[in-house]
């Protein structure tokens, strides 16, 4: 890299998107650190400032080329203060404790890792640095682009399948349809229409949110991931979400630089389509004149630049497994066509399932961001001193000559890349995603042709092949199972009632935040949603809600432990103090009547009650009650998922062998 080079591209002042960027007056003593692209940090200055990921409340984070190992990572740079300082030392630790557990152990690989840490001397103070491993999308936008993507995929195939029908039905007469033979597609109809039905497959058992063969793989990777933190870290998260379950990126150099190569060609068309994009003399700007006319000092009014996550909109045109391939950057292939001839003439006959086509990739920071897209925490509600959700900046138009690295035939890399054609475009999306049921909007016409599967001449099966593996991000909350930093954690929609009720608390109380993901991920709704009302607050709403779902009166000698349960129930502890009438709707009544899971099946409910089962067994009021992280691994909902990534623990145990799985451990 030529340094000089970089620091001409750190053109990121744009008065209207600073508006939603860290307050310029935390750029003071004990605050944020002035960070421009072009710089060189760490130990041996091996860091090269690329662009500005994100910012939060803790940190800003950075995209830097680590050129001592010839990769890209993510640098959270922790403002100056004491305070913040001593928070990131402990961060540091919980995760040195994550790297140093054994690699046997398969929930490890699901925990985000720590690569390097430094101290950097600036203007304001001394300032802890952390390098992280780039991750990508974290849940929560999945769940979004998920939704768009399968309203669009679903109305294609609605489209496709009557223009189909309209067509056979003004084409076909008896006279045509001779043979059997002449009912078999032609191999590129019969790839279509497999690849359609594969698609139908996995869109007919989304419920709201993610198709639950997905969100299965999903639920074991978190549960190994927390038996590993749990059982072999002695370590609690305490603020599990959506927001801090990031997708791996299998090959980070090669999404970076493609990202690089289209924000390039975009910008440069942009440019040169412009009125401006004329000198003086009427010359036409090249790329290398605009380059030159782009060069300026990081010496602006203000420090603050604009965060520039490496996002980009996945591939929507394709199959339903191409969107999902396209978070991850994977190549693998998870559909599957066995060939099975039924009789000579047909034998030789060879269908092939849809090419994978190249996803368009997308990239965001890992922990540690900020974003005003994402969902607003109440005020008050929300203990997030460590933590920082990242902005969702809708315009990335900077950077233009930022050099990437491209690699080499041979090795090595090129910082000058050549332009890519295509162009990405932005999605944005809301919060929240509602439920659709797509068993009534599915077109039912769309079937297996009569040849192929009365006759078993092809057989098809689909199913998700790890194509996405997630990983846990942002432990500024963490703390260790026998040191509780504090009695105030976990974002209000995932907190457990003993956090509530200021009871004791311990592992399991990620066991209940992490069911609440986990409905989440299934139908795109929170599990829990308390609102204030004109006589009750926000925790009598939530502890209301987990009684009408539970279906269960929390015991009389529980909440006389609980510090502050006095407040929520009567002297007799057997009704509510705030809240006179409780509506019972059970997680088995929701998931059916409002989710239409299993609700015209015929099956009794039977997906509906797996899923509730499974969910409930991490829901117990009394935390001595719920079934541990490894446990729950080998329930027989995940039956079959990711065989692979297993381990040796009977379901049903309640982490009885775990040190401070219900309330903080003392020696």
């Amino acid at each position: 890299y030529d340094p000089e080079d970089v620091q001409s591209t750190d053109s990121d002042y744009e008065p209207e998107t600073l508006k939603r960027e860290e307050d310029e007056n935390d750029y003071c003593e004990g605050g944020y650190h002035p960070t421009y692209v072009g710089e060189w940090y760490g130990s041996e200055k091996q860091y090269l400032i690329s662009r500005k990921l994100g910012w939060g409340h803790f940190s800003t984070v950075w995209l830097a080329y680590d050129t001592k190992n010839a990769r890209h990572v993510a640098i959270k740079i922790v403002r100056a203060s004491k305070n913040y300082q001593e928070a990131a030392i402990d961060e540091i630790k919980i995760l040195e404790k994550i790297n140093s557990g054994t690699d046997d152990h398969p929930g490890k690989k699901h925990i985000v890792k720590l690569l390097d840490h430094f101290v950097h001397v600036g203007p304001n103070g001394d300032h802890i640095c952390m390098v992280f491993e780039v991750l990508g999308e974290n849940m929560l936008s999945l769940l979004l682009r998920y939704k768009q993507f399968q309203k669009k995929k679903t109305n294609e195939i609605k489209e496709r399948s009557n223009s189909e029908t309209t067509s056979s039905i003004t084409t076909s007469t008896p006279a045509t349809r001779t043979s059997i033979d002449d009912d078999i597609p032609p191999p590129a109809a019969a790839e279509q229409h497999l690849s359609t039905l594969a698609d139908l497959n996995i869109l007919n058992e989304s419920y709201g949110g993610l198709p639950l063969s997905l969100v299965k793989q999903i639920a074991k990777q978190l549960l190994l991931a927390l038996d590993y933190m749990h059982r072999d870290c002695g370590l609690i998260h305490t603020d599990l979400k959506p927001e801090n379950i990031l997708v791996e990126i299998n090959d980070v150099e090669k999404l970076v630089h493609m990202l690089e190569k289209e924000r390039k060609t975009k910008k440069i068309a942009q440019l040169m389509a412009s009125p401006n994009s004329s000198g003086k003399s009427g010359e036409t700007l090249t790329p290398k004149k605009m380059e030159r006319s782009r060069s300026v000092t990081h010496k602006h009014a203000t420090p603050i630049r604009c965060s520039k996550p490496l996002t980009s909109p996945v591939e929507t045109s394709g199959s339903v497994d191409n969107f999902f391939r396209s978070f991850s950057f994977s190549q693998r292939r998870t559909s599957s066509i066995v060939n099975q001839p039924h009789n000579q003439s047909q034998s030789n006959s060879k269908v092939i399932p849809a090419p994978m086509a190249l996803p368009s990739p997308l990239l965001q920071p890992t922990n540690d961001t900020v974003g005003e897209d994402t969902i607003p925490e109440e005020d008050g509600e929300t203990s997030d001193d460590g933590e920082d959700a990242f902005v969702d900046a809708t315009e990335d138009v900077n950077h233009l000559m930022l050099p990437f690295p491209e690699p080499k035939e041979g090795g090595g890399f090129d910082i000058n890349p050549s332009p890519q054609s295509s162009v990405p475009t932005t999605i944005s999306a809301g919060r929240r995603v509602s439920s659709l049921n797509l068993n009534s909007q599915l077109p039912s016409i769309i079937t297996t042709p009569s040849s192929m599967s009365n006759t078993g001449g092809i057989t098809t099966r689909y199913e998700f092949d790890s194509i996405i593996s997630v990983k846990i991000a942002d432990l500024g909350n963490a703390c260790w199972y026998n040191q509780h930093y504090t009695n105030d954690i976990q974002t209000r929609q995932y907190r457990a009632p003993e956090i509530i009720l200021g009871g004791k608390w311990g592992c399991s109380t990620d066991m209940w935040s992490l069911a609440c993901l986990i409905f989440e991920l299934i139908t795109g709704d929170y599990l829990f949603d308390p609102k204030n009302g004109s006589s009750y607050c926000k925790n009598d709403d939530h502890l209301a809600q987990i009684v009408e779902l539970l279906q269960i009166w929390p015991g009389k000698e529980y909440l006389k432990k609980c510090k502050y349960s006095r407040e929520f129930f009567d002297k007799s502890f057997q009704s509510f103090k705030n809240i006179n009438k409780l509506k019972i709707w059970t997680l088995m009544e929701v998931l059916v009547e409002k989710y239409h899971i299993d609700d015209d099946s015929g099956e009794g409910g039977g997906l509906a009650r797996e899923i509730a089962k499974f969910l409930l067994a991490m829901l117990e009021f009394d935390p001595k009650r719920r079934i541990d992280a490894g446990s729950m691994s080998n329930s027989d909902f995940l039956k079959g998922v990711l065989e692979d990534e297993s381990i040796d623990r009977e379901y049903g145990l309640r982490g009885q062998d775990i040190p401070g799985y219900t309330c903080e451990y003392k020696d």
